[in-house]
């Protein structure tokens, strides 16, 4: 337990100076990172990607595009559409925020933690704390 809580408190010191270096949220920033591609996603494939509910994506959309760090347009394709993609601006803040050194360093670490404990890089994560799925048996019943 002591070492899942200082690994909860380093996270939140290394939150707390992202947020200082880069002047958004780490759920702000998380968004920004996202669309880093410059490919334009609608909100619902955000939420899809981010694991999260469309509303609390439309939150964090809505205030980076009145930061101007995000834009919504509409799509060509499909005119019902609103794409979201980053400006120049939201593109710099997201390569700045964690730079790629200290990401790749990152990753390799938590890599290595989560394989010694049996996890798998390619295995889809649950939702944080939610208890894992039990086996769902179909039960027939007799007839009357």
């Amino acid at each position: 337990m002591r070492a899942i809580r200082s690994l909860i408190a380093v996270l939140g010191q290394s939150a707390r100076t992202i947020e200082q270096r880069s002047g958004v949220t780490n759920a702000q920033l998380f968004v920004l990172q996202l669309l880093a591609d410059d490919v334009p996603h609608s909100i619902n494939e955000i939420a899809s990607l981010a694991l999260t509910h469309q509303s609390a994506v439309s939150v964090i959309v809505s205030r980076l595009e009145r930061a101007g760090l995000v834009r919504r347009t509409r799509s060509r394709a499909d005119a019902r559409r609103v794409d979201v993609s980053t400006t120049p601006v939201g593109r710099k803040i997201a390569r700045k925020a964690l730079p790629d050194a200290e990401l790749r360093q990152l990753g390799a670490s938590l890599g290595k933690i989560l394989a010694e404990r049996g996890t798998r890089p390619d295995e889809e994560p649950m939702m944080l704390f939610e208890p894992k799925a039990r086996s769902r048996t179909t039960k027939t019943h007799p007839p009357r």
